[in-house]
């Protein structure tokens, strides 16, 4: 299997522009100063929540809407979203108090205009985050306490130099989420996690457990509201 650093490149970007990975790119609203990425509500940085539920909400996967896309590449967007939706809910359970998960598969819509929602930071200040839908659609899908929003997925996939032998195989997944009240409708944060796992020999397909595993225990160690 040849390897290098710019075929490496070349993945990410073809993945990058698949919309099953795009998944309600949440671009923010423009706003007199930068502000940042990450959130967590002042209101929920010292509570405590225990055995409570939560709904996933993600994309329905598209593999057609993209026709540059090779056969191979597909064959990997399809493992990860299969590995995603088998572990993601297991990693939750494991490395929080929520106990009970479940799905919101919606479509996307491509050419529909952005929803805009705002929160407030500690100083008073607005926080701006933009949603794939309504939240009130997501809230009529779901009876639990609340609402897993996936807003985007980036995944590198590294080989080693074959030719020098050095290196190891690694995943590196890039995902962009909030997670909100359902019952309240309060955006409880917003973030990035940037999940890397390395192997050294490679099975017949790339796995991708350990890696949504891991991305699940460097979500939910950001939440201590959500600690077990």
């Amino acid at each position: 299997m040849q390897s290098s650093y710019k075929s490496i490149v070349s993945l990410l970007l073809i993945i990058i522009i698949a919309i099953f990975l795009e998944s309600c790119s949440s671009k923010i609203s423009k706003l007199p100063y930068q502000q940042p990425l990450s959130y967590l509500s002042p209101k929920y940085e010292d509570k405590s929540f225990k055995n409570v539920s939560m709904d996933l909400c993600y994309p329905k996967a598209n593999y057609e809407y993209n026709g540059s896309l090779d056969s191979n590449t597909v064959s990997i967007m399809i493992d990860f979203q299969r590995a995603f939706l088998e572990y993601f809910p297991d990693g939750i359970k494991m490395f929080s108090s929520i106990n009970r998960t479940g799905w919101i598969f919606y479509e996307l819509n491509y050419f529909g205009d952005p929803i805009d929602y705002i929160a407030l930071n500690k100083d008073g200040s607005i926080y701006n985050i933009t949603l794939p839908d309504s939240l009130v659609y997501f809230q009529r899908k779901s009876s639990a306490d609340y609402l897993f929003i996936h807003h985007n997925s980036t995944i590198a996939l590294k080989e080693p130099d074959s030719a020098k032998s050095i290196g190891r195989y690694e995943t590196i997944l890039f995902t962009d989420y909030s997670i909100w009240n359902r019952k309240t409708s309060e955006l409880v944060t917003r973030d990035t996690v940037t999940t890397r796992m390395q192997f050294d020999h490679l099975p017949v397909k790339w796995p991708f457990r350990g890696t949504v595993m891991k991305t699940a225990a460097l979500i939910f160690e950001k939440l201590p509201m959500f600690s077990r």
